[in-house]
């Protein structure tokens, strides 16, 4: 079992950890990676921005993430991650839904995401939960790494 939670300042290692695992196994770390994981109060909560961890149930240990950056009236998911442990067993899914309900409350505009055409199984669970694909790379992206750019259409869950 788990359960998601707001971020607090204790979960800053395992944000960190949770990230910098995939993104070392599948890329390499970028600068703008680097600062969002040593600063992630600054990179994401201080401008507005918002970061689910879940914890497994009793013991709490951080297992997954997600966040949420604005860019303006448009909000961005990012840093999606859950242990290797706890892949395919929904947690990313509740992540991720719980994402785009904050989104829809938020007053923004548009929730998109920017990643990887590597990594399709988080491909898949985006197409699943309403996210189109709507170019290769988002204008000023800072990710050399991105090439895929989806943008949250409201609907049916899949």
């Amino acid at each position: 079992m788990y359960r998601l939670v707001d971020y607090r300042p204790d979960h800053r290692a395992a944000f960190a950890a949770l990230n910098r695992a995939w993104i070392e196994q599948h890329f390499g770390m970028e600068p703008e990676d680097e600062h969002a994981l040593q600063h992630p109060e600054e990179h994401y909560l201080a401008p507005g921005g918002q970061i689910v961890m879940a914890e497994s149930v009793p013991d709490g240990e951080p297992i997954g993430t997600g966040a949420l950056i604005p860019h303006g009236d448009e909000l961005e998911v990012s840093k999606m991650a859950v242990a290797p442990a706890w892949q395919g067993r929904g947690v990313g899914r509740a992540i991720l839904a719980e994402l785009i309900r904050r989104f829809e409350v938020s007053g923004a505009r548009e929730l998109f995401l920017e990643t990887n055409s590597v990594l399709r199984p988080a491909i898949a669970l985006y197409e699943s939960m309403g996210f189109a694909h709507v170019g290769t790379r988002r204008a000023g992206s800072p990710y050399a790494r991105a090439d895929v750019y989806m943008v949250w259409r409201p609907g049916p869950v899949r």
